[in-house]
């Protein structure tokens, strides 16, 4: 996939800028887990994940790379990892990733599946801000029945 396929549709989003998703019960929270090769050489650092928001699962790695092992990166550029691409190492919380791809090997995790939040705050709020406008209308006079 590329960069381009990213900028142009809304249908990748990063997971931080999705406040009402959070990861479903039993899935792995990989932000802030070293993202190391083969040989183990540190690459960078998971900073977020891009979620599929048609499907409710995040199929990429945001990487923060690190900029000594990982040289011709600007400071603010950041690499997109598919998840089905790395082997997420629950023992050592690192996220291993191959130098080449092997295509013999099937994926640990293809994607780690996420959920909408619940919703009972959300209702309180829209209650609270309904029962606020209907007292402000009232207090206006709009309401001269």
């Amino acid at each position: 996939m590329s960069r381009q396929d990213f900028e142009d549709t809304s249908r990748y989003r990063p997971l931080a800028e999705l406040p009402a998703l959070a990861l479903e019960s039993g899935s792995v929270d990989v932000r802030g887990w070293p993202v190391m090769t083969a040989a183990a050489e540190r690459v960078g650092v998971v900073q977020d994940l891009l979620v599929d928001v048609d499907h409710l699962r995040a199929e990429y790695l945001v990487v923060d790379p690190d900029r000594q092992t990982v040289a011709g990166l600007s400071p603010t550029e950041l690499a997109v990892v598919p998840i089905a691409s790395a082997r997420l190492d629950r023992v050592t919380r690192q996220v291993l990733i191959a130098e080449r791809p092997v295509a013999d090997a099937p994926p640990a995790v293809p994607y780690i599946r996420v959920r909408y939040r619940s919703t009972n705050h959300i209702t309180w709020m829209a209650a609270a801000l309904a029962a606020a406008a209907l007292g402000l209308a009232w207090l206006l006079g709009m309401f001269n029945g």
